[in-house]
């Protein structure tokens, strides 16, 4: 069964300085190791955590970001019904 995560996680394991970096690392590194089921990404916050990353990180590091998420198999970018909304 997939898990959601959200875009305050997977900003803190892009930003060393950030207070959820290490939850956030460990969370991304053990799904990615299949430790954790397949996290699913709202597109929304997919979309946020790209914005953030590249505000205060940087180009490069956004499009890392962006491409390594798309690339992990135990991660999977979802949209939002309006149902899901409300």
């Amino acid at each position: 069964m997939p898990a959601v995560i959200d875009s305050n996680l997977l900003y803190g394991w892009r930003n060393k300085n950030d207070e959820l970096h290490q939850p956030g690392k460990d969370i991304v590194e053990a799904a990615s190791s299949q430790q954790l089921p397949k996290l699913h990404i709202p597109h929304v916050f997919f979309q946020e955590t790209a914005k953030h990353v590249h505000n205060s990180l940087g180009y490069q590091k956004c499009i890392r970001t962006i491409d390594g998420l798309i690339a992990d198999p135990q991660f999977s970018v979802i949209p939002l019904e309006d149902g899901d909304i409300r």
